[in-house]
């Protein structure tokens, strides 16, 4: 009798296991995702949905429904999207973010949000340091490394590879804030702009630009491309004195066909110009040498194309 009572025993043990196993089965199933900020973020969601869990996200959320965006980031995708923490918005100037709030800016927002998407499914480990990528809005977002630590622009990201079932979140300490242009001879350089366009607000890339207009190559270079065009400063042209007839060579010479970013020249890499003359790149820590000309402002990002100031004409 007391055998029987052991077999009995034995057998509920293993049925008490079994259940136990079960529940935890589908209890494992049922949280299948990454823990932020307390909640579940589930791969079985859309990143709306996703974001929608996190009170540490409500700013980011009210910013996207105000402009409109919450159907996009439901939609099929995928996305790669770097969400900001509530606080992130405390760093930005005084104003700014109830100013884009208003109707009237609301293109303003839409700019500055779609800033933060990438089309795509992009994971941490594949943004590796010194990559660059294109936003919805058409501008760029750099990637760095620090030890274990992945930055987006100077943005730390603070939960990496949060999966959604039309893409992956980003949660990150800072706003991103779309480049406004680079500062050069006294004009600002905005993306929005030609390459013509660009170079005519510089007051210090009057000779290079007025050759250009001579030339006859004002409407390819405010129209066609993209190129990448290193122009030199006024003072390259002191001790230089070039003949009408040499002077279209010259300006093909600092011409390449096709967009380049600094990322591109690596130390020793050669590329053609549009005049045929062949451009050698040395890199260091400090300085892009091309020709042992010193690029001045490299990533100058135009319309239709990229623009490099150096100090001296290739």
């Amino acid at each position: 009798m007391e055998k029987g009572n052991n077999g009995m025993l034995i057998l509920g043990l293993i049925v008490v296991f079994a259940a136990i196993g079960y529940i935890a089965f589908f209890n494992k199933k049922e949280v299948d995702g990454i823990e932020v900020d307390g909640v579940i973020m589930s791969s079985k969601q859309d990143i709306i949905e996703n974001v929608n869990k996190s009170s540490n996200l409500e700013t980011s959320l009210v910013a996207l429904s105000a402009a409109d965006l919450t159907g996009t980031l439901k939609s099929v995708g995928p996305y790669t999207i770097f969400i900001p923490v509530n606080e992130a918005f405390n760093n930005l100037p005084e104003g700014m973010l109830e100013d884009l709030l208003r109707p009237e800016r609301i293109s303003s927002l839409t700019d500055l949000l779609t800033y933060h998407f990438i089309v795509g499914n992009y994971k941490a480990e594949e943004l590796s340091d010194g990559m660059r990528l294109a936003t919805v809005n058409s501008q760029q977002l750099s990637f760095s490394k620090i030890g274990a630590d992945l930055f987006v622009n100077d943005a730390k990201v603070l939960h990496p590879n949060i999966e959604s079932k039309n893409g992956t979140i980003f949660i990150i300490d800072s706003v991103l804030v779309p480049d406004s242009g680079i500062t050069v001879g006294g004009g600002i350089m905005t993306r929005d702009s030609s390459i013509v366009e660009n170079l005519m607000k510089a007051n210090n890339l009057t000779i290079f630009t007025s050759m250009i207009e001579s030339e006859g190559l004002q409407a390819e270079l405010n129209t066609s491309g993209p190129y990448t065009i290193f122009v030199p400063v006024d003072s390259a042209f002191a001790s230089l004195t070039l003949s009408k007839d040499a002077m279209k060579d010259f300006l093909n010479s600092h011409i390449l066909s096709g967009k380049y970013l600094s990322q591109d020249f690596t130390n020793g890499t050669k590329f053609v110009t549009e005049q045929g003359q062949e451009l050698s790149f040395i890199v260091d820590d400090q300085n892009i040498l091309v020709n042992n000309s010193t690029i001045l402002f490299k990533d100058i990002i135009s319309s239709n194309g990229v623009i490099y100031i150096v100090d001296k004409a290739l």
